[in-house]
């Protein structure tokens, strides 16, 4: 049932925590692969024609080590699908995480360049210009990035 969940997470924090969890079920499904083979391969010896004792039919041993088969790379395709759309899910809330920071410095700055205060004297003009270009580079270094 984890892996068909619709749940994605409604924040960043939230998607992360939930690509721990599908990080725990990916490595069950994964200790679950050498089990399969040790069953596949062991029901094999009861397929072969030449070995002495046959439970049943060995189409039906085929069968069902088949659907294991089947059924368990569909559990692991099942398992990368979800694990592709929470990657999404957590690319899309960093987006949004960077926009909020992005848009609370764009107005913190507007704040500043909006300031009606006038210098006084020649100290005060040079402390204002030099504020005016600290925030020009700033500007220049946020677009570059």
């Amino acid at each position: 049932m984890l892996l068909l969940s619709q749940d994605y997470g409604k924040h960043l924090l939230g998607v992360e925590d939930l690509l721990q969890k599908h990080a725990l079920v990916e490595a069950d499904i994964s200790i679950q692969a050498d089990r399969v083979k040790a069953v596949s391969s062991n029901a094999t010896r009861f397929s072969v024609s030449d070995a002495g004792y046959k439970p049943c039919d060995p189409q039906v041993i085929e069968d069902r080590v088949s659907h294991l088969e089947f059924c368990y790379q569909e559990l692991t395709q099942l398992a990368a699908e979800r694990r592709a759309r929470l990657e999404e899910s957590r690319r899309l809330w960093k987006f949004f995480w960077d926009m909020a920071e992005e848009e609370g410095w764009i107005r913190e700055k507007e704040q500043i360049l909006s300031s009606l205060e006038n210098a006084k004297d020649l100290t005060g003009s040079l402390r204002l210009l030099s504020q005016q270009r600290a925030l020009e580079h700033e500007m220049s270094g946020r677009t570059d990035s």
